[in-house]
């Protein structure tokens, strides 16, 4: 199974949005091997389902990415593991150890306390929005201007 890192330079984009090009690997008896590089497409983040399937890769590591773009990846059967950071070798070495909860960028992943796992419906947005409404209604919390 290939492995497909979002990049931009020689580390994870922050931003899936902001990769400028995918790289491929392979990994196998402990080692990555390097399968190949991709430019996105202009069109971008969109046409990347349709990219992935045809260069074979299972596996999508990336940083942060929207709702809506890690919905329609998934929605098309891309195995997507979101809100990482780090090198390229840092990366994969977590990868091929199963540890890449040791990368997760702070502040949201299951592992922080933040957004909820895959397959539940609230996250940070909602859970900001009632974080304010019950400020709004004790009045403890940052006061709104009238």
């Amino acid at each position: 199974m290939l492995v497909c890192l979002a990049c931009y330079e020689d580390r994870l984009a922050s931003l899936l949005d902001t990769a400028t090009e995918l790289r491929l690997f392979r990994l196998e008896n402990g080692g990555a091997e390097a399968r190949g590089r991709m430019v996105l497409p202009p069109g971008g983040c969109h046409a990347l389902p349709q990219l992935l399937e045809r260069a074979g890769a299972g596996v999508l590591l990336c940083g942060a990415v929207t709702g809506r773009l890690l919905h329609c990846l998934r929605a098309a059967g891309v195995d997507v593991r979101p809100w990482l950071r780090g090198g390229l070798d840092e990366v994969l070495a977590a990868w091929a150890a199963g540890s890449l909860d040791e990368l997760r960028m702070p502040g949201c992943g299951p592992a922080s306390g933040g957004c909820p796992p895959p397959g539940r419906r609230v996250c940070c947005r909602k859970r900001r929005r009632n974080d304010e409404d019950s400020h709004q209604r004790t009045g403890k919390g940052p006061a709104k201007p009238a």
